[in-house]
């Protein structure tokens, strides 16, 4: 029998240099989401607070989207989000989004959950012996401290219970594609505007 690996989910990742002083000194300075109390007020972290971040994490973001064929992306909104410890988050997708992203500012991060996007794995329980990449429900996604990592914005995702005594804290992102593509009757041209960020 042959399997052939036919539309995978494609889950990129990466790992940048990150300045401890000046990202702590930067949390430090966050005003919170009354609401939620785990995202950032801020919805453009990237360009307003970690401006020293954004020429890695852009570069990373356009190899992403040129493997898709798009010469220009935006990412239009990016945030901090908290975990105290003994919380978590939801399971939840990005909506109006193309790929999201997470860079995380430390080790020992709580694992963020993937959930599979093929409805079978979610309401069959398999054997231990059948479990794998394929067919699990979940993939766990153990981060280091500057590693990013980039999926599908319709994927469900969650973050697992901190567990550690510390506070977890990370940077999300959305990237839609910008400027003009497709072709005939599909040809299409976007741009996000100023006030959208």
């Amino acid at each position: 029998m042959k399997i052939h690996n036919v539309f995978p989910t494609l889950i990129f990742t990466h790992k940048i240099d990150l300045d401890y002083h000046s990202i702590y000194k930067n949390l430090n300075d966050i005003e919170w989401d009354q609401e939620s109390q785990q995202m950032s007020k801020n919805k453009n972290v990237i360009n307003r607070v970690f401006l020293d971040l954004k020429p890695q994490i852009s570069s990373f973001v356009g190899e992403v989207m040129e493997s898709f064929g798009f010469e220009e992306h935006c990412i239009f909104r990016s945030w901090v989000t908290k975990i105290q410890s003994g919380h978590r988050s939801d399971f939840h997708t990005h909506i109006n989004s193309f790929y999201s992203g997470v860079l995380y500012f430390h080790d020992n991060s709580s694992p963020l959950i993937l959930r599979h996007p093929f409805p079978f794995c979610t309401h069959i329980s398999l054997s231990d012996k059948f479990k794998h990449y394929n067919t699990d429900e979940n993939l766990y996604y153990e981060p280091k401290a500057g590693e990013i990592i980039m999926f599908p914005s319709y994927l469900y995702h969650s973050v697992s219970i901190n567990t550690t005594n510390s506070t977890r804290y990370s940077m999300a992102f959305n990237v839609v594609p910008t400027g003009t593509y497709g072709n005939y009757d599909s040809k299409i041209t976007v741009s996000v505007s100023e006030s959208d960020n």
